[in-house]
């Protein structure tokens, strides 16, 4: 009688082996796509707050602060608002080393985005006809430091004729 060894063969013990390998980086590629998407919707949110911020922060300086425009004058534009306030003090909003500086002229300027977040663009574009018709047009552009691949851009539009605001779908 021939005795039969119990066990695996190699191959099997192969096979076996890849099949195991197979579904332990597919769990690993999975978790890798979820914790990577995390980090993702992240920062997307990091930049529409600090989107918001800046809008919120536009609409209290032109509208609840401002008693006349210095710059930019009407037919140009720049990346930085000045305005005379209601105080009689001056304070600017200025596009400076990819951050929106926020200052009293005289004071310390101060930012109104934080370090995830660098602003490529931020022109403000002003339009009047003459009257008493004043446009402001402001496109803003917000990058991710840690993810540059994700940005954010939004442009608004002050009127004061009407004393209203909208933002452009883009």
């Amino acid at each position: 009688m021939i005795k039969l060894k119990k066990g695996f063969s190699l191959i099997e013990v192969l096979i076996y082996s890849s099949l195991l390998a197979f579904f332990i980086s597919s769990i690993f590629i999975f978790l890798n796509s979820i914790l990577g998407s995390s980090d993702r919707i992240g920062e997307r949110n990091e930049l529409v707050a600090n989107q918001d911020l800046i809008l919120r922060k536009m609409h209290w300086l032109l509208f609840n602060q401002t008693s006349s425009i210095k710059e930019p004058v009407a037919g140009s534009s720049s990346t930085l608002i000045k305005v005379k306030g209601l105080d009689s003090k001056t304070y600017t909003l200025d596009l400076n080393g990819g951050q929106i500086l926020f200052s009293e002229v005289g004071g310390t300027s101060t930012p109104i985005t934080n370090n995830h977040v660098n602003v490529t663009k931020f022109v403000v574009d002003h339009f009047s006809n003459g009257q008493s018709n004043t446009t402001f047009k402001i496109s803003l552009v917000l990058q991710s430091r840690n993810l540059p691949s994700i940005n954010t851009s939004s442009t608004f539009f002050y009127d004061f004729s009407q004393f209203r605001y909208t933002e452009a779908e883009e």
